[in-house]
């Protein structure tokens, strides 16, 4: 059995302690299980939810970015990334639908066409979002099934350029990956 001098533990800790050692966040740890806890949502975000769900008008930036920054931290990230991924989606959110959550574009997609902030098709918005938020025209329900693509898909196939998190640089769809929060 290998274990670590308490030289080495002293070492380790006062790096963590000094914050030069970066831990992972608690949802690039638990890959494999729903990181989702809505705790992270405050009264604001349910209330900007239940205002505009199915509005086809665009709602404030400072709005859909408070409601991305809050689910990004539900999904366990830092407030650092949560603020830094939530600038990027908003740009993606912006070019996807102009931020109005009702939005239905007029291109489709055999039958179906896109819907929502993130214009998810609706069977792939059903498979991404988590119960209990609503449907595609909810803003905080598109936002929560784009956060959890962008954690759990194994692929981000975006039109213009590479990584996995959304930033307005083209269109986007997950690919594979499990909805580990249903």
């Amino acid at each position: 059995m290998n274990t670590l001098s308490s030289r080495t533990l002293t070492v380790l800790l006062g790096a963590v302690i000094a914050g030069l050692l970066l831990l992972p966040s608690s949802a690039e740890a638990a890959r494999g299980k729903c990181t989702f806890n809505p705790s992270h949502f405050g009264p604001q975000v349910l209330k900007l939810n239940k205002k505009w769900a199915g509005k086809n008008k665009p709602m404030k930036a400072k709005h859909v970015q408070t409601m991305l920054r809050q689910t990004w931290r539900a999904f366990g990230y830092g407030p650092k990334k949560a603020n830094l991924y939530a600038k990027r989606n908003l740009k993606q959110a912006r070019q996807d639908s102009g931020l109005r959550p009702g939005v239905v574009s007029k291109v489709r997609n055999g039958k179906d066409r896109a819907r929502g902030l993130f214009q998810f098709i609706p069977a792939t918005f059903k498979y991404w979002s988590i119960k209990g938020y609503g449907g595609s025209g909810s803003p905080l329900a598109s936002i929560i099934a784009a956060v959890n693509a962008q954690v759990n898909a194994k692929e981000i196939q975006k039109a213009y350029g590479k990584g996995r998190i959304l930033n307005g640089n083209g269109g986007w769809a997950p690919i594979g990956g499990k909805n580990h929060c249903r």
